[in-house]
């Protein structure tokens, strides 16, 4: 076998080897999450409760007690769950809280339940939606299918807290959803019930082509092919132009 043969052989095996042998898997999107309960106050602290992600994708705790007085939270049973498929690109997060009593800054909030949803595919927008069964701000009513981001700043004359029902945060093409989401005056405080966060999951790598298969070895015996002509023909057009 010539040098330019043999040049032209280790050339086209590479390139073989490089269609052939499969590609790694693309990294999936790890910051998909889902959770029950979070508050950050001076004197209350409390999860996030119970964390679902991509380690542990369903979570749920029987109840949360936490705080006294002025500023504190309870449930009952508090659910997370979220799910990837990285073959449809898809990616879906949820979050229940039962039974939420919470007073805040001296303020009282309570629902039956309030559940959170995320969901997300490539190529679209991500979308997110919150259900409050009975919920009640103060004596206030609260809406049940609450459009996103809808604030309400209470008492009205004197606002002592910030509360967002349905509250959405977009990331490029990343969304975390929240139900009720509390905030106080100069926002020294936060709490959140149910926070659900998506986004278009990484699709897995295309199967490689086997080797041993049919299409594998004509597609390998095609680039070898190709690529040793094309060096011949090279080869003979310098001996032409040098003749010349």
């Amino acid at each position: 076998m010539t040098t330019l043969a043999k040049s032209a052989f280790t050339v086209s095996l590479t390139s073989v080897l490089c269609v052939l042998m499969p590609a790694g898997r693309a990294s999936a999107a790890a910051d998909i999450e889902a959770f029950g309960v979070q508050a950050t106050l001076a004197v209350l602290t409390v999860g996030p409760a119970r964390l679902a992600n991509l380690g542990t994708p369903s979570a749920s705790t029987p109840s949360i007690r936490a705080g006294s007085g002025a500023n504190q939270i309870s449930t009952g049973v508090a659910t997370a769950d979220i799910n990837q498929d990285t073959a449809a690109g898809t990616e879906h997060a949820e979050a229940t809280v039962a039974n939420l009593g919470a007073t805040i800054a001296g303020i009282g909030l309570t629902a039956t339940s309030v559940d959170v949803q995320c969901d997300a595919a490539g190529g679209a927008t991500s979308t997110g939606s919150t259900t409050i069964t009975g919920g009640n701000l103060a004596g206030t009513p609260l809406a049940s299918d609450p459009a996103p981001n809808t604030t309400i700043s209470f008492p009205a004359l004197l606002p002592a807290l910030t509360v967002t029902l349905n509250r959405q945060v977009a990331d490029g093409d990343r969304l975390t959803v929240q139900g009720i989401h509390i905030t106080t005056v100069g926002g020294t405080g936060e709490v959140i019930a149910g926070q659900a966060r998506c986004g278009p999951a990484d699709l897995d790598a295309p199967p490689p082509v086997p080797l041993d298969s049919s299409a594998g070895l004509y597609l390998g015996l095609g680039l070898a092919g190709a690529t040793v002509a094309g060096m011949a023909t090279l080869r003979l057009r310098r001996r032409g132009t040098v003749l010349a």
